[in-house]
């Protein structure tokens, strides 16, 4: 793109075919207040958007060069010709025709917004001067012109091209600056729909030629502040790309005195003033009303849904099967360490100098291939090419990028790992990661030292650990490898023992972490407590737990758990504002379940193949109920009442109206029921379906104390038992229900 500074001062005018409007338009006349005199040097009129005072003698009237001599409007207005370029104080106004660019008004207006008025036209303005008003009339409608400002905000809803977006672009970086110059930048993409990447690519092409053009014509934009202009220059040392002409640039700083010491300091700080966060000051009462957003997971407790996860390892440990694991789990939704994903989304990989057929490798392993359109990889990359990667990014949307590896993509950079000018681009990719919505899974290596434990086992320096959210660890070698997280924001430390399954390319579960495993039914009975309970509930532990129960270690980790995730926030007690009370957050919703619920044990009994002769009672269960309730002991606990409709044949639906407590644990009827005794299984009969067999791959519920409380994935049918996925035992057919 080829672009200079005569572009913004050359006239682009446009000759149009003179035609005749389809509908003639009626617009509003306005007159003066009294005659006036064109030699008069104070002029005052009266229209629709107030009085218009010209003390300083005639208002200014801007139009194309191509009207100079076609409007004959010298009585009412000085006339200027958008090629002067250059505004003077008093009311200026403007004609917005189609044959009048948005640039051309905005790059005079820009200067003194604040004294511009513009009156738009639907048709070019020759049209209403030579079939619907005179030159005069015109004039004066020209009075009720908008202010430039809301004609700019109207403007600002309407398409433009690339092409005419970046002729207002140009205009605007010779006009705007600071935030006005941001906002105009960021509206112009919008209006023309372009992608932000390329946007971003375009805006950097036009200022860095920009600022070439000021160069040449010894123009300094600030001349005034040596330190912004310092500033300035370090940063284009720090976007150079090619090392030849970055040590120029640093040699010409070199010879202005400053040195790379100082060089060093002020990137630092330019780095530190883009990744961190504009200090706040709360007062107790303010900081009171804070409602966090809760840290979302891709996995619960393991993977945040943002910021960048350090997965760090011994050698040959498995770091990589680990993350390509984790990556098929998100795009296929299978379980990842016995975690479920919250949402499945797609997967950027981002490789290094590895080898292409090692990386095609892992993928085929792990049956990324039957994904095909859910993944891509960039291969060869380095920090150096933030572009490309900012472009995939854009493309592709994905919910993780996962890094292979910290060394070998920050090979170029000159930076060793023990120096902490490392976390510098972890700082700079998390930003770039954050705002694209991903999360990042960056690959590296622990160091040889055996006597380091949890952070301290990450390679380099201890910036590395410090600048990202959460650190993996994977050690050992053999069949069970150790994989734990010492440091995890918003979840409590997890440690497990697992295994790689070479089949399917899985890192099974071998021992779960039994803290996580107890809490898991403390978790769903907290949040059901607070459900029940309702938003304006505040409990303590101690009230929760006798609630709930379990042990305090459960109870803490559910509670962590559920704060983490955003549904419960912890409050000063009313009553004791030194204690600490926990409550549901507004804004989490409680999902009510659809009316009438069933329950597990009347799902399975009906089920069962009943006879019609059985059900022949059904009409008259219900009015006999209150009789059932009599023979209750008053010891037992009140009974929950569930109603069910079935059709049998071509009979009209009946009402059923049983308890939990009717049924036995074996799933029969208890025998103390008299009402429902004509009940019988039978083979010939049925109500409803047959149920579908279990397949390899399908979702079911388990007996046994580790088993996933979202299901577990089918791995392996035998002759009258299943295995499953994370699990080892072989469980009955007739003890597993399917999803």
């Amino acid at each position: 793109m080829s672009l200079s500074m005569s572009t913004f001062n050359e006239q682009k005018s446009v000759s149009l075919p003179m035609t005749t409007p389809e509908k003639m338009v009626n617009l509003p006349v306005t007159t003066p207040e009294k005659t006036v005199h064109p030699s008069m040097t104070t002029l005052t009129f009266k229209s629709e958007s107030g009085n218009k005072n010209f003390s300083d003698g005639l208002a200014k009237l801007w139009l194309t060069d191509d009207l100079t001599g076609i409007l004959h409007l010298g009585m009412l207005y000085e006339i200027h010709s958008y090629q002067e370029s250059e505004i003077a104080p008093g009311l200026n106004y403007f004609i917005s025709d189609p044959k009048t660019p948005e640039w051309m008004i905005k790059y005079i207006a820009w200067q003194r917004p604040e004294d511009c008025f513009v009156h738009s036209l639907s048709q070019p303005v020759e049209i209403f001067i030579d079939e619907v008003v005179s030159a005069r009339e015109l004039g004066l409608q020209i009075l009720d012109a908008q202010s430039f400002k809301e004609w700019a905000t109207r403007k600002d809803s309407e398409n433009l091209t690339v092409k005419e977006a970046l002729q207002i672009a140009k205009v605007a970086l010779t006009r705007l600056s600071g935030i006005e110059l941001q906002a105009e930048l960021t509206t112009l993409r919008v209006r023309c729909n372009e992608n932000p990447y390329h946007w971003n690519k375009l805006m950097a092409e036009l200022e860095s030629e920009f600022n070439q053009e000021l160069e040449r014509r010894g123009i300094v934009a600030n001349p005034t502040d040596e330190a912004e202009i310092l500033k300035l220059e370090i940063k284009r040392l720090n976007a150079e790309k090619d090392e030849a002409k970055k040590a120029l640039m640093a040699k010409d700083l070199r010879k202005k005195g400053i040195g790379n010491r100082e060089i060093d300091s002020i990137s630092r700080q330019l780095d530190l003033n883009s990744t961190v966060a504009k200090p706040q000051r709360f007062k107790p009462s303010e900081l009171l009303e804070y409602i966090p957003e809760g840290l979302q997971w891709l996995f619960a407790g393991l993977l945040p849904s943002a910021g960048i996860t350090l997965l760090s390892g011994d050698p040959a440990a498995g770091k990589s099967t680990l993350a390509y694991d984790c990556a098929a789990s998100i795009i296929s939704g299978e379980t990842f360490l016995g975690e479920q994903p919250s949402k499945t989304g797609k997967v950027l990989f981002v490789v290094g100098d590895e080898p292409l057929p090692f990386a095609q490798d892992k993928l085929i392993s792990r049956g990324l291939y039957g994904y095909m359109g859910s993944w891509e990889l960039i291969h060869n990359w380095d920090i150096s090419q933030m572009e490309i990667l900012e472009e995939a990014l854009e493309d592709m949307r994905p919910a993780l990028v996962i890094f292979d590896s910290l060394t070998s993509i920050n090979k170029l950079s000159q930076i060793e790992e023990k120096d902490s000018k490392t976390a510098r681009f972890i700082y700079s990719l998390n930003n770039l990661l954050e705002r694209y919505g991903s999360a990042g899974l960056m690959i590296h290596h622990n160091n040889k030292d055996k006597d380091n434990k949890g952070v301290n086992k990450v390679r380099g320096s201890s910036a590395i650990a410090a600048a990202v959210s959460g650190i993996w660890l994977l050690e050992g070698q053999g069949d069970v490898r150790k994989f734990s997280t010492p440091k995890l924001r918003g979840s409590s430390p997890v440690t497990l023992d697992v295994s790689l399954d070479r089949e399917s390319g899985k890192m099974i579960v071998i021992n779960s972490d039994r803290q996580v495993e107890d809490a898991r039914p403390v978790i769903q009975r907290v949040k059901a407590l607070f459900e029940c309970a309702g938003y304006d509930a505040r409990l303590e532990f101690a009230e929760i737990q006798h609630q709930v129960r379990g042990t305090k270690d459960s109870l803490y980790t559910a509670l962590s758990r559920l704060s983490g995730q955003g549904v419960l926030l912890k409050s000063p007690s009313k009553s004791d504002p030194r204690k600490k009370v926990y409550r549901l957050s507004p804004k989490y919703v409680i999902h009510t379940p659809p009316l009438p619920i069933v329950s597990q044990r009347l799902s399975d009994i009906m089920a069962e193949t009943l006879t019609t002769q059985g059900l022949d009672v059904f009409d008259e269960i219900p009015d006999k109920m209150p009789g059932i309730s009599d023979k209750i002991p008053d010891n037992q606990p009140n009974l929950d009442v569930c109603y069910v409709s079935e059709t049998l044949d071509n009979q009209e639906s009946q009402s059923l109206c049983l308890t939990d407590s009717y049924f036995q644990e074996g799933g029969g009827v208890n025998d103390s029921v008299k009402q429902v005794e004509n009940i019988t299984q039978s083979e010939d009969t049925t109500i409803g379906v047959e149920p579908e067999p279990i397949k390899v791959g399908d979702k079911v519920f388990v007996l046994h104390p580790q088993a996933n409380e979202n299901g577990n994935t089918v791995h392996e049918i035998g002759d009258g038992w299943v295995t499953v996925v994370f699990l080892t035992k072989q469980f009955p057919i007739s003890e597993v229900v399917k999803m």
